[in-house]
């Protein structure tokens, strides 16, 4: 059974073309880089990079000239940002006109959630500084000028039924584990 993780990555780079500049915010191991396409041209930030070419830098503060990239990927990091926005304008300056954004980010609605809320368990990661909704992550987008192309939630190492149908996306889609998102400037 493959990862949550790979099956965040392998959906992020099924966004992702050909022969594009792609930079991956928040990636201390580079892992996207096995999954998109070879002749990519691909750049990883990340504060406390684990992999030598993975640029040590702050998501808030990009070190890029302005308008070079054509896909910017923001995954699992804005719920640790205390001031996503600042994270969002430096991703605006550094995209292309007509480049996008795939964000993914934990559903504060997610179905193991309610379930640890029901039962008073501590739930979430402490690192975890801001929660997001469909809700939530629309408004903030939209607060920054970008133009939602496409929003689901998605329960990453899904629980399967008869005839490979996903229990959570099919009965209860807005209490899967995860958003993604892709947009563009508007």
């Amino acid at each position: 059974m493959k990862s949550s993780r790979v099956e965040r990555l392998e959906l992020i780079s099924s966004r992702i073309r050909s022969s594009s500049l792609v930079l991956d915010i928040g990636s201390k191991d580079n892992k996207l880089k096995q999954f998109i396409p070879k002749n990519v041209t691909y750049y990883s930030i990340d504060k406390k990079p684990i992999k030598k070419n993975t640029i040590r830098g702050d998501a808030e503060n990009l070190p890029f000239k302005t308008g070079i990239f054509d896909y910017v990927v923001v995954s699992e990091v804005l719920e640790h940002l205390s001031n996503p926005g600042l994270c969002l304008k430096e991703v605006r300056r550094v995209m292309k006109n007509n480049a996008s954004v795939l964000i993914t980010v934990p559903n504060a609605n997610n179905f193991y959630f309610f379930i640890m809320a029901i039962f008073r368990k501590l739930i979430g990661d402490p690192d975890h500084v801001s929660l997001h909704t469909p809700k939530t992550i629309v408004t903030l987008l939209k607060r920054y000028d970008f133009k939602i192309n496409e929003l689901f939630t998605v329960y990453f190492k899904k629980p399967k039924i008869n005839n490979n149908s996903y229990i959570l996306e099919c009965i209860f889609p807005m209490l899967c584990q995860n958003i993604f998102v892709r947009c563009k400037q508007s």
